[in-house]
């Protein structure tokens, strides 16, 4: 009577010991999946976001425009040297109407660009950046000339003018070129992430398969 009870008390202890090691695999598999599926999905979003970027400018166009006024300063740095570069460009845009913008360019190399050379523009019918306030006040630079101070900004990595709607054709081109391919890499990572994300979902069902089945050939055993 003895050795069958001991037996019994055995038998529900390693019952127990797999029934937790069920609840254990569970957790750590949920827990992984999860993990995994978010990072799917977090390169998914970031693809998304680059691509709708790239569409931000679908209905951009190129027009040639000229170096009217520049400016460059030169700032010595620890380990570097900074330049500082100020452009008044003037162009026509798609209705052939005169505009002017105002690109701030900082680079570690200087740039090529002199008065009245000729530079290509990516011209953005919507903005890809809020305007400035004073971006449109025609008393800003009315003769031609930089006003002073203008507003460096960058879309991306890469320089936009005080509109928004102004982008040098070199850095536009580059752009698209980097965003369509960091998307095909986000995609490519994303597709990774979610086939280990189902080597694991499968892992944990055979695993649990298996604990439950002994913990119901056990339960059995108990009932006969």
């Amino acid at each position: 009577m003895e050795n069958v009870f001991s037996s019994f008390i055995g038998e529900l202890v390693i019952t127990a010991l797999r029934v937790l090691l069920i609840i254990i695999i569970s957790a750590v598999a949920g827990a992984l999946i999860a993990a995994v599926a978010g990072g799917g999905l977090g390169y998914l979003s970031e693809r998304k976001k680059r691509l709708d970027a790239v569409a931000k400018t679908a209905d951009s166009y190129v027009v040639n425009g000229k170096i009217a006024d520049a400016e460059a300063v030169t700032i010595h740095e620890k380990d570097t040297v900074r330049y500082h570069h100020k452009f008044a460009v003037r162009y026509a845009d798609e209705n052939n109407t005169e505009r002017r913008a105002y690109l701030g360019i900082s680079t570690t190399t200087p740039l090529p660009y002199r008065v009245d050379d000729p530079i290509p523009l990516r011209i953005m019918p919507v903005p890809v950046l809020t305007p400035l306030a004073d971006a449109f006040d025609p008393n800003r630079g009315a003769d031609g000339k930089l006003p002073g101070l203008i507003a460096f900004r960058s879309w991306l990595g890469r320089p936009v003018d005080e509109t928004g709607t102004v982008m040098p054709e070199e850095d536009y081109i580059q752009l698209m070129k980097d965003l369509e391919a960091a998307a095909e890499n986000d995609r490519s990572r994303a597709f990774r992430w979610f086939i280990l994300g189902s080597a694991l979902t499968l892992l944990a069902i055979l695993m649990l398969s298996s604990c439950g089945h002994s913990v119901i050939e056990n339960v059995s055993n108990f009932a006969s």
